[in-house]
């Protein structure tokens, strides 16, 4: 009796671990599905944010695995259409499906989410991505930028403050709280912070830009002349610096120079000379 006891015990037992083994195996086939579905949807998706016509690199790879890869590759996050914003947040919507916990995929939701004017929604991404990866330092940019563009500055600033102190070295973070100090009149503030995103990044055009006006707004128009300057020969393009620097030698009465970057403004920018007609400003 003991002896077929321990013979059908030995039995099930076999036959226990053969269905946990196919289970397993199974499970992995699906996991190893699950994967290329949120891979593919993740891509097809970070594609249309960024206005790529052709999936030529795995980005999620990218993203996950090589250190400053958004920081050496900055993406536009300006799409070829306005629809393609909402096609990307229902990649994003499927991706977070199959992977609940996708920081990645809340974050870049979050943008298609503000690209399309839901700033509300985009802070609730930017929230939920920074929930899932406390230590990844974009959701608290990207959420610092949705509530700069909804006016609300002190949260902004202290999303730029979070994200600053998650990496010391953020050039984007300190440029954006330059920003927003500088909405709220604290130029000085404003000013260590353009410095300090310079000394990072050297070639940061932009914020050489960002300091030129300041420097404008603290009367120190040469070195604001320098700045606008600097950003131009970083950016020959820069319509921005073009009108800025425009404007600098209006000030200081040299209008006919000042003719000649309208003139550059205009040229790489069609805002720009629209915005000049309605002044009636001659270039």
């Amino acid at each position: 009796m003991n002896e077929e006891s321990n013979k059908t015990n030995t039995s099930l037992i076999k036959s226990a671990r053969k269905g946990l083994f196919v289970a397993n195996k199974a499970l992995s086939f699906t996991n190893k599905l699950a994967g290329g579905e949120v891979q593919r949807y993740f891509n097809e998706a970070f594609c249309l944010l960024n206005g790529f016509t052709e999936n030529e690199n795995n980005y999620l790879f990218n993203l996950q695995n090589r250190k400053n890869y958004r920081k050496n590759y900055p993406f536009s996050f300006i799409a070829k259409n306005f629809d393609d914003y909402a096609e990307a947040k229902k990649l994003f919507t499927k991706v977070i499906e199959l992977k609940p916990d996708h920081y990645l995929a809340y974050d870049f939701r979050g943008i298609a989410r503000v690209k399309m004017g839901d700033i509300s929604g985009g802070i609730l991404d930017f929230g939920l991505s920074s929930i899932y990866n406390s230590k990844y330092q974009y959701a608290f940019l990207n959420c610092g930028n949705a509530y700069d563009d909804k006016g609300d500055f002190r949260k902004a600033i202290e999303n730029y403050d979070a994200a600053i102190a998650l990496d010391k070295e953020f050039a984007q973070a300190y440029n954006a709280r330059g920003n927003c100090r500088s909405k709220i009149k604290n130029h000085k503030d404003a000013l260590l912070d353009y410095n300090q995103a310079i000394l990072i990044d050297p070639e940061y055009a932009v914020a050489y830009y960002n300091r030129g006006i300041t420097y404008k707004h603290l009367k120190n128009l040469e070195a604001s002349m320098e700045d606008y300057n600097k950003a131009i020969d970083l950016n020959p393009n820069f319509a921005h610096a073009f009108n800025g620097r425009g404007n600098v030698k209006t000030i200081l009465g040299d209008s006919s120079a000042a003719g000649k970057d309208f003139e550059s403004a205009a040229k790489n920018d069609k805002n720009f000379a629209s915005y000049y007609k309605t002044l009636g400003t001659k270039y």
